[in-house]
Parts: C-alpha cells; sequence; structure tokens
C-alpha cells in the first residue's frame, strides 16, 4: 500500500508538471499561429478584393479590373498592376473573387476609398451583361482572417455591438459610439468580448 500511495504521488507530481508544461506551449502555440496569420495578412498588404462579380468564359481580368475601375471613378494604369485573377472561395453558390496586387499600398488604399465614397456599385455598373448584384472592394484578407471577421460580426450582433471593421488586416471593435476600440487577434479574444 505504501509503495502505491509513493507511486500515486510521483504520477501526481509529473501530471502537474505537465499541466503546466502543457499551458506553456498552449500559449506559444497561440502566439505563433497569430504571428504566422499576420504574416500571410502583411503579404497581401498591396491587394483588393473584389467580390459579387459573376464568372464568365473566357474573361479577362485585368479588363473587368478597368472596367471596375471606371465604376468607382479611377483609371488602371498597367504599371501599378502586379497581378489580377480570381481565387477559390469556400462557397459553392458564389462566384470566385477577384484579387489585385498593386505595387505600393497607396493605390490599394485609393481603390478602397473611391469604393467607399461611392457606397452602393453593382454588377451591371462593371458590364451591363451582369445582373443587379451588389459587388464589394475591401481588403484582400487570408481565409483565417475572414473567417474570424464573419464569426466576430456575427457574435457582436447578437451582443449589440455596434461597429466591427478591419484595417490592414487587423480586426477591431467598438461597444458604441465614441467608447475606445479593441482589437481582436483570435477567437479566444472574441469570447473575451462577450
Amino acid at each position: 500500500m505504501a509503495e502505491i500511495k509513493n507511486q500515486y504521488r510521483e504520477i501526481s507530481r509529473e501530471n502537474q508538471e505537465y499541466k503546466a508544461i502543457n499551458a506553456q506551449l498552449t500559449l506559444k502555440v497561440s502566439s505563433l499561429e497569430t504571428k504566422v496569420r499576420d504574416l500571410k495578412q502583411y503579404s497581401r498588404r498591396d491587394n483588393i478584393e473584389i467580390s459579387g462579380l459573376p464568372k464568365t468564359a473566357g474573361e479577362d481580368e485585368r479588363s473587368i479590373l478597368r472596367d471596375v475601375g471606371r465604376a468607382i471613378g479611377l483609371e488602371v494604369n498597367e504599371n501599378t498592376v502586379v497581378a489580377v485573377h480570381r481565387v477559390p472561395t469556400y462557397s459553392r453558390t458564389r462566384a470566385p473573387p477577384i484579387v489585385a496586387r498593386f505595387t505600393t499600398r497607396d493605390q490599394r488604399d485609393a481603390w478602397i476609398q473611391a469604393f467607399k465614397k461611392k457606397k452602393t456599385v453593382m454588377a451591371c455598373d462593371i458590364n451591363d451583361r451582369f445582373s443587379a448584384t451588389r459587388i464589394y472592394i475591401g481588403e484582400h484578407l487570408t481565409p483565417d482572417n475572414k473567417q474570424l471577421l464573419r464569426k466576430l460580426k456575427d457574435a457582436c450582433k447578437e451582443l449589440n455591438i455596434k461597429y466591427v471593421w478591419c484595417r490592414e488586416g487587423k480586426l477591431y471593435v467598438r461597444r458604441t459610439e465614441g467608447a475606445t476600440s479593441e482589437r481582436v487577434n483570435s477567437v479566444e479574444d472574441q469570447r473575451k468580448i462577450k
């Protein structure tokens, strides 16, 4: 019996040590995941994402980008556009969004600001063959950040939190007009908001 009690104490002690190590490793992994997500987002810093445009056979994405630019009052300079292409989406019902990479962040910001000034842009404003569906232009978020933003918006709607937004790939909430903003880095941060 004494030997079993000693073994039990030793196992309990080891268990506590492993729990402490596990907690440290969990924090480290969470920190590393945030850093990786931030690096992935940073690689998209010069990109915009245009969603809501239907995909057509044999389309020319650069031509579509010029048409979008015209609709929001901007001209596309070919020297400022590094790449334009469609990216896959999780939704089977929506057309894949178009991503455009510019040579500078200022050019990307100009597109986002022009879109915000226009307020509403419809696909038929881009090309009269398209239906009257609304399009959106914003930062090109990583899939993880898109998912976190969607969850955050849903949670904030339930909690009557007034503002949720993304700027420079970082997510923020503001509970009421004039309140200070809070940065949300992860699902765990989102749970703390509640």
